[in-house]
C-alpha cells in the first residue's frame, strides 16, 4: 500500500490517504487496489498504468464484475477508516526505527570497508546483484528471457554496449576443435556463455561512466521478484579478463 500511495502522490494526487486497502494474489502475479476517492481511481488507470515494479511493467484495468458509478457520484471521496490512521501511525515508527538501525550499521561500516569499485570508483560497469539464481540460467530460453529483460530496462538509462549473465554448468577451455583466437574479443555476451564463475551476478556495461552513474542510482534498492537489488560499480579491466568473482 505504501508504494502505491507514495507513487500517486508524487503523480499529482492530492487526496489525503489515497489508498484505502491493497490484495495481491498469492501468486504475486495481480492486485486490487482500493481507491478513497472515485477521481483518483479514474486517473490511476492512465497514471500508473506502464509504471516498473519490480523490474515488470504494471498493466492497470477495472475488475471483472466493475459498474461504471453513477453521475452524482463521481466527485464522491470516502472518509478515512479509522484503522487506516493506527496502520499509517505504525507505519512511520517502523520506518523511523529501520532508518535509525540502518544509520547505525553505517557508521561502523565506514571505519572498516576498504575503498573499491562498488564504494569509491565510478566505472561504466554495473554489477547486479540479487535478481537471478542459478537454476534460472540453465534453461537457454529462459536464460534469454532474462539478459533480455534486463538490457531492455538498462537501456533506459543510456547506451548499453553488453549484459553479461555467467551461466552454470558449463565448461572452460575444452579441446572442441576450435581454436581460441577470438580470446581478446570484446564480444562481452559471448563471454557470458562459457563463464563458470560469478553465478549469481549480472554485469551490465554502459558506453561510459556518467550513463553508469545514472543507471545506479535508478536501479539500487529496486524490489525484484521479491528481493532488493544490489547495485555496485565493477572494475572494466576485470570484466575484460572475464573475471567475475571480483568484490
Amino acid at each position: 500500500m505504501n508504494f502505491f500511495s507514495q507513487t500517486v502522490a508524487s503523480l499529482g494526487v492530492t487526496t489525503k490517504h489515497p489508498i484505502v486497502s491493497v490484495w495481491i494474489s498469492q501468486q504475486g502475479t495481480f492486485c486490487f487496489v482500493e481507491f478513497r476517492s472515485v477521481q483518483d481511481a479514474n486517473n490511476a488507470m492512465s497514471l500508473l498504468n506502464g509504471l516498473s515494479l519490480g523490474g515488470r511493467l504494471l498493466r492497470i484495468g477495472r475488475p471483472a464484475d466493475y459498474k461504471p458509478v453513477p453521475p452524482h457520484l463521481a466527485s464522491y471521496i470516502a472518509p478515512i477508516p479509522p484503522n487506516i490512521s493506527q496502520a499509517l501511525a505504525m507505519q512511520r515508527q517502523q520506518q523511523q526505527q529501520q532508518q535509525q538501525i540502518m544509520q547505525n550499521q553505517r557508521v561502523p561500516a565506514k571505519l572498516t570497508q576498504q575503498p573499491n569499485a562498488s564504494q569509491g570508483e565510478t566505472t561504466p560497469v554495473l554489477l547486479l546483484l540479487n535478481m537471478v539464481t542459478a537454476s534460472e540460467l540453465i534453461d537457454d530460453d529462459e536464460y534469454n528471457d532474462i539478459r533480455n529483460q534486463v538490457g531492455t530496462e538498462c537501456e533506459k538509462f543510456g547506451q548499453v554496449l553488453s549484459v553479461i549473465i555467467p551461466r552454470p554448468n558449463q565448461n572452460i577451455g575444452e579441446e572442441d576443435g576450435e581454436d581460441d583466437e577470438d580470446d581478446d574479443d570484446d564480444d562481452d555476451d559471448e563471454k557470458a556463455a562459457d563463464g563458470q564463475s560469478g553465478v549469481g551476478r549480472i554485469f551490465v556495461r554502459y558506453a561510459n561512466k556518467d550513463q553508469a552513474r545514472a543507471a545506479r542510482t535508478k536501479l539500487h534498492g529496486r524490489q525484484f521478484g521479491g528481493n532488493r537489488v544490489e547495485c555496485r560499480f565493477y572494475p572494466v579491466e576485470k570484466l575484460q579478463v572475464s573475471d567475475y568473482t571480483f568484490g
